[in-house]
């Protein structure tokens, strides 16, 4: 929580910075507001101003002139091309990504570190050594700049006032453990926006951790089916061969910025599986929060029954893909990818399906209804599965926030995943519609061309084909019992549950 500051000064200060502007007109009421803010929260990859490029002249010789900066300030360039600035002064160690090379944001910025300074003397508030505050000027706001503190040494954010989580857009926490690990995220965050003048104050033993984490990462991927590490084999080893190359070397911005980040995606893991709980998250699919969703158990069973359970189907595979509002981007691909082939290839059978209703309806003695029961379930098979194949075109390449975001958005509030599973499900569910009116339609024509009893017996050898092949091709079930073979539409799940397998 920010809290105003008053003081007095000598004489008026007024600055104006492009676009930011911070004045003080009146030295009895002069303040300046400060803004706690995270790393998370500093807009860097928000920023909309442009930039103008012009014709100038070319100095002669190899020099150029550049602007210079005030005392005890130097530039660096991060891997990025993002230009920021450091001030190891006597007081305070500052990073700060305004333009240090304008006298006007840089009076500005010089206030407002004065100001903190300040500040921390008149409560006594002493820092160590390894600690470094980041400034940002504010543009929506006179008078005020976010700030925070990071400290080497401890790996973590602070501030000088009093904070709660949520004025801080951070998530809640079980135990002040778990708020260290938000804060260590944090500060890795920090360390790869502003690793190059980090080069001799950052330990070699970060390469040498993140080298174990990885390789512990990676078996564990290997052996564990539902492994809660962020990342693929192929990901660590990847990622290994690049850490190893770094080993023993000495550190320099470029190193530092690549395994702050992997830090950083590390720090936040460790968070979201509550790492060195009462209570870890071991398993992938270990739903660690209590759920949000209402049950509807009698909605879901009325919309299985009419789509042969294949809502179901899919509402468990999506929860498992999102435990927790949690998503692993490998198991993303896999499901996404299998329903894409899924809708596809029931397009290409359900056009067979369509050419042959359409040869039933010349048949001689065939019935129209049927006929057209049929086809309106073929047409609205391939509408849906077309207009589903094009809403998820690329999704299977998708990265783990824009799979998150879906997700997000899928879930209901009330019903959870039912309503983007009745979607999935409509494809297949209206194809074994149009068999179903397809098969009834075949059976009534027999009926004009044979006796009942050639109709009995072909209905009888149909039903006792399905219910062998089910029966034979589903050894996890009770095999001494054919309850489970007929409960309305079990039949048709497990051919789904068997075909999608791969998911």
């Amino acid at each position: 929580m920010s809290q105003d500051l008053q003081t007095k000064s000598d004489s008026d200060i007024s600055i104006s910075t492009s676009p930011r502007v911070l004045t003080c007109p009146d030295t009895n009421t002069c303040y300046l507001k400060l803004n706690p803010t995270t790393s998370l929260c500093t807009g860097r990859y928000a920023k909309t101003e442009t930039v103008e490029p012009s014709h100038t002249t070319v100095t002669p010789g190899l020099s150029t002139k550049t602007a210079s900066l005030p005392p005890t300030w130097s530039s660096f360039i991060h891997p990025e091309g993002q230009r920021y600035y450091y001030c190891d002064g006597l007081k305070l160690r500052v990073v700060t990504e305004e333009n240090m090379d304008d006298p006007h944001v840089a009076t500005a910025v010089s206030f407002c570190v004065k100001w903190i300074e300040d500040t921390l003397w008149q409560r006594n508030i002493e820092l160590p050594d390894s600690a470094e505050l980041f400034l940002q000027l504010e543009d929506t706001q006179e008078n005020s700049c976010s700030y925070y503190f990071v400290d080497h040494a401890s790996r973590t954010e602070f501030w000088i006032d009093k904070m709660d989580t949520e004025s801080l857009d951070m998530d809640p926490v079980v135990s002040a453990s778990h708020l260290n690990l938000a804060l260590e995220k944090l500060y890795w965050t920090h360390v790869e926006f502003f690793p190059m003048h980090l080069e001799s104050r950052l330990p070699k033993e970060i390469v040498d951790s993140i080298i174990d984490v990885f390789s512990h990462g990676q078996a564990d991927r290997m052996s564990s089916d539902s492994s809660t590490f962020p990342y693929t084999t192929d990901q660590c080893a990847q990622l290994l061969v690049l850490l190893n190359s770094r080993q023993g070397h000495n550190l320099n911005g470029y190193t530092i910025c690549f395994v702050a980040r992997l830090w950083n995606a590390i720090c936040h893991h460790r968070f979201t599986s509550y790492y060195g709980q009462d209570v870890a998250q071991l398993d992938r699919e270990q739903a660690m929060l209590p759920s949000d969703t209402p049950d509807h158990h009698w909605l879901t069973t009325a919309c299985d029954w009419m789509l042969w359970n294949m809502p179901s189907f899919h509402i468990e595979k999506l929860n498992k893909l999102f435990v927790d509002n949690q998503v692993y981007v490998d198991q993303w691909c896999l499901v996404i990818s299998a329903c894409l082939s899924g809708w596809s290839s029931t397009l290409s059978r359900v056009s067979l399906a369509l050419i042959a209703d359409i040869l039933l309806c010349m048949v001689p003695g065939a019935s129209m209804t049927l006929a057209l029961l049929s086809i309106v379930a073929c047409c609205a098979s391939i509408t849906s599965g077309s207009v589903l194949l094009l809403r998820h075109q690329g999704l299977a390449e998708a990265s783990a926030s824009t799979a998150a975001i879906y997700l997000r958005d899928a879930k209901s509030k009330t019903y959870g995943f039912l309503p983007s599973a009745v979607i999935f499900s409509l494809p297949n569910a209206l194809y074994m519609w149009s068999l179903g009116f397809l098969a009834v339609h075949v059976i009534f024509l027999m009926s004009h061309f044979f006796n009942a009893g050639v109709v009995i017996a072909v209905i009888f050898l149909m039903v006792s084909m399905v219910c062998a092949i089910l029966r034979f091709t589903s050894p996890d079930q009770d095999s001494s019992s054919l309850s489970q073979l007929l409960k309305p539409w079990s039949w048709f799940q497990r051919v789904l549950q068997q075909e999608c397998s791969i998911v």
